[in-house]
């Protein structure tokens, strides 16, 4: 049994793979299309239900009114949200929004209250600061996949907003690496027992068990 899933991430760092993106609205993804953000969903999913990791396919996210693809503050405005999770045809099984807290608490609740109406089964993750504060808080991981001499903070949630995606940007550049592909492999290897030390990490576990457990 396959369990389709649909991503939607601000920014190309979290859902771009490492080959072009040609899947239309609807159409399974490649692996070469997956991205960071992706790949950690997959291992989520996995690890927080009894979906096995090869059952489950990501499919291209809807499109805009416009026909254009979401970026960024897209996410973030209600009528948008709406459109891009109301499915009328061959909805998925679960729909991941993946969202930046940039130091504005409130932001998780005031998404999850602009869709609690819709149909499709749905997760609202929000990174405290940003997402790239989860792929450096393995730092074993991030030593493993950069460098092995970094300098990792301790509590990358504690970091000021843009901080966390400013250091992994900088190392990455600085080991003359290919950015998407290093977010990709931190995404792969990072613990998820070191992960949900981290709260916001620990609500977007707890939301996928929950709702794919409603439907299992």
């Amino acid at each position: 049994m396959t369990y389709r899933v649909v991503v939607y991430a601000e920014g190309r760092a979290e859902d771009a793979g490492s080959g072009p993106s040609v899947a239309a609205p609807r159409e399974d993804l490649e692996e070469s299309e997956l991205g960071a953000a992706h790949i950690l969903a997959r291992r989520v999913i996995a690890s927080e239900s009894r979906v096995p990791e090869p059952a489950i396919r990501f499919v291209a996210p809807l499109r805009l009114v416009t026909g254009r693809r979401h970026a960024g503050s897209d996410l973030l405005d209600r009528k948008k949200l709406r459109r891009l999770l109301t499915w009328p045809i061959e909805p998925p099984s679960l729909a991941i929004v993946f969202v930046d807290e940039d130091g504005d608490r409130t932001r998780r609740r005031r998404m999850m209250e602009a869709v609690e109406d819709l149909p499709l089964p749905r997760v609202i993750a929000v990174p405290v600061r940003e997402f790239e504060a989860w792929l450096i808080s393995d730092a074993h991981a991030v030593r493993e996949v950069v460098t092995p001499t970094l300098e990792v903070p301790a509590a990358p949630e504690s970091l000021d907003p843009g901080r966390a995606k400013e250091l992994l940007q900088i190392w990455i550049a600085a080991a003359g690496a290919q950015q998407i592909t290093r977010r990709m492999q931190l995404a792969a290897r990072s613990d998820l027992a070191t992960l949900s030390r981290l709260e916001a990490f620990r609500e977007f576990a707890s939301d996928v068990r929950r709702v794919v457990d409603a439907r299992s």
